[in-house]
């Protein structure tokens, strides 16, 4: 389960073996000789993600642009959890095509985060197809 808390610890400090355990493989030290290539491949898709995103409907305007600016400050402090998050609260206000939600769900197989992984197969089900899909 994800901790959706900011803590304001930069990627390199230590946990508690507790909190570790909680998503192994991800949360840990950037020590660690795959944890760099996970971080850059979870901020690719996230970006990927948050790129695809359409405009949103008038009536969303303002609360996305709120959306987009906290986004833009987990990504900014590596807070990539409350990112995958605000993504997946911006897809809900704007409907974006399936190819954001895949690349929502990819990054959350990345960061073990598998309580969000049905939501985001159920969004990639019902999105609209893009036309490069079709």
């Amino acid at each position: 389960m994800g901790l959706g808390i900011r803590t304001g610890l930069s990627p390199n400090h230590r946990l508690s073996s507790s909190v570790k355990d909680l998503q192994p493989g991800w949360i840990g030290e950037m020590g660690h000789p795959d944890q760099a290539a996970r971080w850059t491949a979870v901020k690719a898709l996230l970006g990927r993600s948050q790129a695809a995103l359409p405009a949103p409907p008038l009536r969303y305007v303002q609360a996305c642009a709120k959306l987009y600016g906290d986004f833009a400050e987990y990504l900014e402090h590596n807070e990539l959890e409350l990112a995958l998050d605000t993504l997946m609260e911006l897809g809900r206000l704007t409907s974006p095509h399936g190819g954001f939600w895949r690349d929502l769900e990819r990054a959350a197989e990345i960061m073990n985060l598998n309580d969000r992984i049905p939501a985001l197969r159920d969004a990639y089900r019902a999105a609209p197809m893009s036309p490069d899909d079709a």
